[in-house]
């Protein structure tokens, strides 16, 4: 193997290259993010009925969404590679691939969400409740291909380090939502009140609008246009699907593992009543919100990575590693000492149900502990992505996900460890358990990128 090291870069130029890059992706995030936000509020006025369906619909589609969703941005780090290396002939075809594998998997997750009995039937929930999220999931499924196509336009957006239009389109789709779904779910317009029916109906129009303005930028764009990612598009072929999916579904499972292991906490403790289901609800997004600063740190890393290691930047890749690790844990444990100050005045903010509120504050601390430990879980995760190693990933997310966190969580919640004298947890075993998963993840991460480090170095 052939490395080329470089003069150690300074470690504030890779600082600033990482902000600049990460930035866009956390605004983007942030405003695809707020229409969860605001799907829960109204949630929160209508109900707990409507919260409880929210939180378990809500957590299946994230779940199928995320998972699919990193399948296709296996594009990244393939393309930041190709990009790296200066093989520019390399990436419409990759583009165009990832587009096909896009519609293919949208198909394949349109079908999981109209049928969705394979997940619903893990729990013991009411017929009414049962009811509720199929129409839920129903609507939602509609715009899910069109999802993973904007998907695709992104990720390939990411290898370009030109990430800055995805923060336009999130803030234009943010805006639109913040009217559109309180009037669909509220009846503003003059018909009947949807619930939160209304919202996905909000949410399957805004995927739509998204992958059409992407689709109508890429024609447009200079860059775009000297790539030729549009021109002579290429009909499927399976040895480009099956590089993309080399790296990608290691990445979705990795993702669906990790996804499952929280939103099917709703469907583990649906038996404590609604308002339990609602307080998980409401701790759920306060921690998908505040999970979008590492994540973003994380995305751009994966792509430094990759345009490093296609360019055989030894230096470089592990600069932009450390930096990153610090970038991401720094920042989050200023978020966690921020949700833990402003625990009660957050949940008042969310829900007016006063058994919700008693459970999700008593749950504030817990969620603040968690941060530091998936900042670092999931820059460590990402970059270890952008050198396309990933299925070395997979028996971690595994163990962690559903071994510690749904296993172990489940065993505190209802029957305690009596082994060390610990009674029953209730829903807070869950989040003890999520704790433990979030620092083995880490440990296992730090040592598969320790490996790698020295056999990369053994071999200069």
């Amino acid at each position: 193997m052939s490395v080329t090291t470089l003069s150690k870069p300074n470690s504030v130029e890779v600082g600033k290259a990482l902000v600049s890059h990460a930035m866009p992706i956390l605004v983007a995030q942030l405003a695809l993010m707020s229409t969860t936000v605001v799907d829960t509020l109204i949630a929160g006025r209508l109900g707990g009925p409507e919260l409880a369906t929210l939180g378990i619909g809500a957590g299946l589609y994230i779940s199928i969404m995320l998972a699919f969703s990193s399948i296709v941005q296996g594009t990244t780090p393939v393309a930041a590679h190709e990009y790296g290396a200066q093989a520019l002939r390399r990436l419409p075809t990759i583009f165009h691939q990832g587009c096909w594998l896009a519609l293919l998997l949208g198909l394949l997750g349109m079908s999981l969400m109209l049928f969705p009995g394979w997940a619903l039937g893990m729990s013991d929930m009411s017929a009414d409740l049962n009811g509720r999220v199929r129409s839920y999931l129903t609507v939602l499924a509609i715009g899910l291909p069109a999802l993973l196509l904007y998907r695709v336009c992104g990720a390939m957006l990411n290898a370009l380090s030109k990430p800055r239009m995805l923060m336009q389109f999130g803030l234009v789709s943010a805006a639109v939502h913040l009217f559109l779904s309180p009037a669909l779910a509220l009846g503003w317009l003059g018909m009947r009140p949807l619930g939160v029916t209304g919202c996905a109906v909000a949410v399957s129009i805004i995927n739509t609008g998204l992958a059409l303005s992407a689709l109508c930028y890429f024609a447009k764009s200079k860059i775009v246009r000297d790539l030729g990612l549009l021109r002579g598009w290429t009909a499927p072929q399976f040895k480009e699907i099956r590089n993309l999916c080399s790296v990608g579904f290691p990445m979705g499972a990795s993702t669906f593992i990790e996804i499952t292991g929280s939103s099917l906490v709703s469907l583990f403790v649906s038996p404590l009543g609604t308002a339990v289901v609602g307080a998980n609800r409401v701790l759920g997004n306060l921690g998908s919100i505040c999970y979008m600063y590492p994540m973003s740190i994380a995305t751009a890393a994966m792509a430094q990575v990759g345009k490093a290691a296609g360019a055989a930047q030894t230096r470089r890749i592990w600069q932009v590693v450390f930096v990153s690790v610090a970038l991401a844990c720094a920042g989050s444990a200023l978020i966690g000492i921020c949700i833990w100050l402003a625990a009660t005045w957050i949940v008042h903010k969310y829900s007016i149900d006063p058994a919700v509120r008693e459970i999700a504050i008593t749950l504030m601390p817990l969620l603040a502990m968690n941060q530091v430990a998936l900042a670092f879980q999931t820059v460590t995760g990402q970059t270890l992505r952008g050198l396309k190693i990933t299925g070395r990933l997979v028996p971690v997310s595994i163990v962690c996900s559903w071994g510690i966190r749904l296993f172990c969580g489940w065993l505190l919640c209802f029957h305690g460890w009596m082994v060390i004298g610990l009674g029953k947890q209730g829903i807070s075993g869950f989040y003890y358990a999520t704790i433990g998963a979030a620092f083995t993840a880490s440990a296992c991460y730090a040592a598969i990128m320790v490996y790698h480090r020295r056999r990369q170095k053994s071999q200069i």
